[in-house]
């Protein structure tokens, strides 16, 4: 789980969602016996008004050897993904019809990158700094 550690803590992001400016918070948190990290956000607008809440449940696999994740939407939507740890960060294996989402540790904090099924690009990027919720 040390491959996780960076998402523990209470977080503040800001960045753009398809080119709107938007705030975060997320706090991450071991569970159980502290083989799960559980990491919840809220994204909204500059305005307060909420565009988007989720639960990550991240997990290492002993069957598998690896991690994985379960990601949870405020509307019913739940998922299951293999995680890959790399240099560059961790990033979700979701198959060409899932969104890429990409987690990389920074020195003062880390950033989400996500890009939709479609896109070139990632359409949401927000960087996180350490902060209360």
């Amino acid at each position: 789980m040390e491959c996780l550690g960076f998402l523990e803590g209470e977080w503040v992001g800001a960045g753009l969602d398809h080119g709107m400016s938007v705030q975060s918070r997320a706090t991450g948190r071991a569970l159980l016996d502290g083989s799960w990290l559980e990491l919840k956000e809220q994204l909204r607008r500059t305005d307060g008004s909420l565009v988007h809440q989720d639960i990550s449940l991240y997990r290492y696999d002993p069957v598998e050897l690896g991690f994985r994740v379960i990601h949870i939407m405020s509307d019913g939507y739940r998922r299951e993904y293999p995680v890959v740890p790399s240099m560059a960060g961790l990033r979700w294996v979701t198959g060409t019809a899932g969104p890429k989402v990409l987690l990389q540790p920074l020195a003062s904090g880390w950033r989400c990158s996500i890009t939709l099924p479609g896109e070139q690009e990632p359409g949401l990027v927000l960087t996180y700094n350490r902060g209360s919720t």
